[in-house]
């Protein structure tokens, strides 16, 4: 097993070419773990998800969360290509008095398809 990179602490995404050091890392059998906010395009984390693991960190204060969905649906749809693909994992932070925000976006999330068996 290579060497793992875990990219965190703002936004790595915004990094010019951060998807090219990914997929350098992948092509030379490394890891790498990325922590977003989920503010990119789906276009962009459907190409990341290729060669990257995403953590994708919700924050109701400051997400767009029909952009977050889109991002989720956009990786599901990736994945069902058959082409190999990396993990996502989602952590909600959910404030006090947000809880039903909580609720209805797991709502929206296991309406993708595939969502809820990967």
């Amino acid at each position: 097993q290579g060497i793992r990179f875990l990219f965190g602490g703002g936004e790595p995404t915004i990094i010019p070419k951060f998807i090219d050091w990914t997929k350098y890392i992948f092509e030379h059998g490394g890891m790498s773990v990325v922590t977003t906010n989920g503010s990119r395009t789906p276009d962009y984390f459907r190409e990341l998800i290729r060669y990257c693991s995403i953590n994708m960190s919700i924050h109701f204060e400051f997400a767009n969360i029909d952009r977050i969905v889109n991002n989720v649906k956009a990786i599901m749809e990736e994945k069902a290509t058959g082409r190999p693909t990396m993990g996502l994992e989602l952590k909600i932070m959910c404030p006090p008095g947000r809880v039903d925000d909580s609720i209805d976006l797991k709502r929206k999330l296991f309406e993708i398809p595939d969502f809820a068996s990967s």
